[in-house]
């Protein structure tokens, strides 16, 4: 497999990230499958986009760590989980996909969760991984732009600073 970089639990530092990148161009995740380790694989994976690396995501079984994998399905089927290991972006995809996006609301809260990975991507892979997006959505590559503009304009205004009213001076 080569070089190895740990996080403590999810924890996936600016620091993991850069040391990845000295490492290699390319890196791979492997972290829990529960909430708390797919939110860690999304973050991490923005993290080593924006160095530039290449990220692979292997996937464990649901509810499963990969020692209590290794304890209950050995080495050859960890093996396995990162032999199969997608490209990031399709993972996520893959997992966009499987969910049930009836609603308007739905797709919106989709497009949105996507937004982060889209930009830190460049070029054409993120043209490409848009067009994935749309055809998937049923919308137009403009729309989804809509939304990720709309979506940082709101966040830039919220975090703008307030400015007192001016009093008038008598």
């Amino acid at each position: 497999l080569g070089e190895a970089v740990a996080a403590l639990g999810t924890a996936f530092s600016n620091e993991h990230a850069a040391l990845c990148r000295k490492l290699a161009s390319q890196v791979l995740l492997l972290f829990d499958h529960d909430e708390a380790g797919l939110r860690a694989t999304r973050k991490a994976t923005e993290k080593l986009f924006s160095l530039g690396l290449r990220v692979r995501i292997a996937e464990l079984p649901k509810g499963e760590d990969p020692d209590s994998y290794f304890q209950k399905a050995g080495g050859s089927a960890l093996r396995q989980c990162i032999n199969d290991a997608l490209p990031a972006m399709d993972y996520f995809m893959k997992s966009l996909t499987a969910l049930p996006l009836r609603t308007i609301d739905e797709k919106v809260s989709a497009v949105r969760g996507l937004e982060s990975l889209f930009t830190v991507l460049s070029g054409l892979e993120r043209d490409l991984y848009l067009n994935q997006v749309a055809g998937y959505l049923g919308l137009k590559i403009e729309q989804i732009m809509k939304v990720f503009a709309s979506h940082k304009r709101r966040i830039s205004s919220e975090e703008a600073p307030k400015r007192e009213p001016m009093s008038e001076v008598a």
